[in-house]
């Protein structure tokens, strides 16, 4: 029930952090989280804006460079890995 959901909203968010700052971005936070997290580097508006001519909701820029990504049980991995992909070609 919950349990699961929750574990597999924790295990999604940090898989997709470890994504992400593979891709080349940085968490901006040295703390601990649930199903959120805060990257920074490049562009959130070029990121975003990837990420949405390919249908892929993005995370809630927070300005700065900074954005607030959120995993649930709901995205698979595949998707997850699809996110990154196109988050490292706007960073190249």
């Amino acid at each position: 029930g919950l349990r699961e959901i929750a574990s597999q909203c924790c295990s999604k968010a940090h898989y997709l952090e470890e994504m992400l700052t593979d891709a080349g971005l940085t968490l901006a936070y040295d703390q601990p989280f649930f199903s959120e997290f805060v990257t920074e580097g490049g562009s959130s508006d070029e990121i975003l804006k990837a990420l949405s001519d390919q249908d892929i909701l993005g995370g809630l820029p927070l300005g700065d460079g900074r954005i607030l990504w959120c995993a649930t049980e709901k995205c698979s991995v595949s998707e997850l890995d699809r996110a990154a992909g196109i988050v490292k070609e706007v960073l190249r």
